[in-house]
């Protein structure tokens, strides 16, 4: 099966499950389930928040590797170091912007998943 997700390089994504596509189906909608409840707690960050926040995007950056979404885990790894470094203004400036990536990945990643199961 071809899978073809815009922002996940699949073979990539893949490579820990060692090519086995139903455990990286299985990653994909662990993603798909999950990642809405996480970017949730990414919304409003502000400097009580930034330990959360974090936290969230650890867990995010976690949830790109296991996929295959490189270009959006390198976005949060930025994004995190800010946060522990406590640049609220830097999170502040970055983070609508990778809210609207990350929720257009979700949606392609549902997409893609409604599309081909079986």
């Amino acid at each position: 099966m071809t899978i073809t997700i815009p922002g996940v390089d699949a073979k990539k994504g893949m490579e820990p499950y060692e090519g086995d596509e139903d455990r990286y189906f299985i990653a994909l909608q662990s993603y798909a389930d999950n990642a809405p409840d996480v970017l949730n707690k990414l919304r409003s960050p502000s400097a009580e928040t930034l330990g959360g926040y974090a936290s969230a995007m650890g867990d995010i950056i976690k949830a790109c590797s296991a996929i295959g979404a490189e270009e959006l885990r390198q976005a949060a790894v930025k994004l995190e170091a800010l946060a522990k470094a406590g640049n609220v203004a830097g999170v502040e400036a970055g983070n609508g912007a990778f809210l609207k990536q990350a929720d257009t990945l979700v949606g392609d990643v549902n997409t893609w998943l409604n599309r081909n199961r079986s």
